[in-house]
């Protein structure tokens, strides 16, 4: 198994349900909860569950965010996805609201987290707090130590060797995205459990 292939870590609803009840324990601290488009939204549903007087919003994209690349390996540079981000990124509400809670799956470098940060400041949202499943702190920590002080999160990670299967996506489908776009055109997804199985999967409790 080479770096960039890495180990699978499914994870369970059971596991999400346990961290979501401890999110909504502080749920004075925020009016609106914000899921970002996609991973966020489920997340962010199941806990205005256990929320019913907060609003609920969405971050989305303008236009379909299509499959992700493997790892770190982007092919547009960080700057140009950040400012990619700010202008297909779109707020279902805003303005009406102060305290905002906004919730993603997973914070590497925390861009996307500030990207929505600067949408509802110039919302006029004045406090921002930021809560994620997993995240992996030693690079959200170097690339902004700020937002790393203000996150809630479930697990930590290294996201250079670890790749998360939240239980609403297809497995086959992460294996795709994890052997990478030009290989996933040529391998069915009968070969990918395949690849799968030989890899090692571990379940999150």
């Amino acid at each position: 198994m080479n770096s960039h292939q890495g180990q699978i870590r499914r994870i369970s609803w059971q596991a999400i349900q346990l961290w979501i009840r401890e999110l909504a324990d502080d749920q004075t601290e925020w009016d609106c909860i914000v899921g970002v488009s996609r991973g966020g939204v489920p997340l962010a549903v199941s806990l205005s569950y256990y929320c019913d007087r907060k609003q609920l919003e969405f971050l989305h994209r303008s236009q379909a965010p299509g499959p992700r690349p493997p790892f770190y390996l982007f092919g547009d540079s960080r700057e140009d996805r950040i400012d990619k981000a700010m202008k297909n990124f779109h707020l279902t509400g805003g303005g009406k609201y102060r305290h905002v809670l906004v919730i993603d799956d997973v914070a590497t470098f925390g861009d996307t987290l500030a990207v929505a940060g600067e949408l509802l400041t110039a919302e006029g949202v004045t406090d921002i707090k930021f809560a994620t499943y997993a995240a992996d702190l030693t690079v959200l920590k170097r690339e902004r130590p700020d937002l790393a002080s203000r996150l809630r999160y479930g697990i930590a990670i290294d996201n250079s060797s670890t790749w998360l299967s939240f239980p609403w996506q297809s497995h086959e489908d992460l294996l795709l995205e994890l052997i990478g776009n030009r290989l996933a055109h040529t391998v069915s997804r009968s070969e990918t459990r395949c690849r799968g199985a030989s890899w090692g999967l571990l379940r999150e409790r």
